[in-house]
C-alpha cells in the first residue's frame, strides 16, 4: 500500500513537471519511478521477479545474530563437549531471499559441515528452503555429531573441549544467496572466548596465545 502511495505521488509530480515545463528529462524519471513503485506489491509475488533482486547489491538480505553461537553440555566431572553451532536472523531487504546453500568450514582441518534451517517441519538443508519472505525469522544449526550415532543416553553428543579446539578452533561460514557469497569469519579468539562463557568456572582451557585474524599461518 505503501509502494502504491509513493508511487502515485511521484507520477502525479513527473505530470505536472512534464504540464508545467519543468525540465523533461526530471519529470520522465519521475513518473518512471512511481510506475516502478507501483507495481512491486505485484512484482513481489513472481518467483522470476525475486530471483532477479537476489542477484542485485542492495546489501545483506539477511541480517544475521551470532550471539551465543556455540552450544555444548557437560556431563558430570568431564570437560565440555560442543555439540552445537546455533545463529538467528531476520529477512532484512524488500523483496526476500532465497538461501542456495550454507555451511560452516574449518580454518584447522577445511571440513565442512551443511548448514540446517528450522521449519515448521524440523530441520531442513538450506537447498531445500523455499522462498524466505520479508521479515522471515530464521533459526539456523550446524551439529558437531552425527544424531544417528546417537543410539543412547552414555553417547555423548558433540566433540570433547580439546578436540573441537584442535579441529575446529577457527571457522568460518559460507552462505550462498543467488551469486551473492557471504562470508563470516570465526577466529581463535572468537571461539576460545564462546567455549569459555559456555561454563566459565569449568572450562578445562587456559588461556593461551592467539593469532591476529590479519596474520597468515607459517
Amino acid at each position: 500500500m505503501l509502494g502504491q502511495m509513493v508511487g502515485a505521488v511521484s507520477v502525479l509530480v513527473g505530470g505536472l513537471s512534464l504540464i508545467f515545463g519543468s525540465p523533461v528529462v526530471f519529470g520522465t524519471i519521475l513518473i518512471v519511478l512511481g510506475i516502478v513503485a507501483m507495481s512491486l506489491p505485484f512484482l513481489n509475488r513472481s518467483d522470476l521477479w525475486r530471483t532477479f533482486l537476489t542477484f542485485l547489491p542492495f546489501g545483506p538480505p539477511i541480517v544475521w545474530s551470532f550471539c551465543g553461537f556455540l552450544g555444548g553440555s557437560r556431563y558430570g566431572k568431564e570437560e565440555i563437549y560442543i555439540s552445537v553451532f546455533q545463529i538467528s536472523g531476520k529477512v532484512s531487504n524488500i523483496s526476500g531471499t532465497f538461501i542456495n546453500n550454507a555451511k560452516i568450514v574449518s580454518d584447522i582441518s577445511k571440513k565442512e559441515i551443511p548448514v540446517s534451517i528450522k521449519t515448521e517441519d524440523g530441520y531442513v538443508d538450506s537447498s531445500d528452503l523455499s522462498y524466505l519472505q520479508p521479515g522471515t525469522i530464521i533459526y539456523a544449526h550446524a551439529l558437531f555429531y552425527d544424531p544417528a550415532e546417537k543410539k543412547d543416553t552414555e553417547t555423548r553428543e558433540g566433540m570433547p573441549e580439546s578436540s573441537f579446539l584442535e579441529s575446529w578452533g577457527a571457522f568460518r561460514l559460507v552462505i550462498r544467496y543467488g551469486r551473492n557469497e557471504y562470508v563470516r569469519r570465526f577466529t581463535e579468539e572468537d571461539v576460545l572466548a564462546q567455549v569459555r562463557r559456555l561454563y566459565p568456572a569449568r572450562s578445562t582451557i587456559s588461556p593461551r596465545p592467539t593469532r591476529k585474524s590479519s596474520s597468515h599461518r607459517i
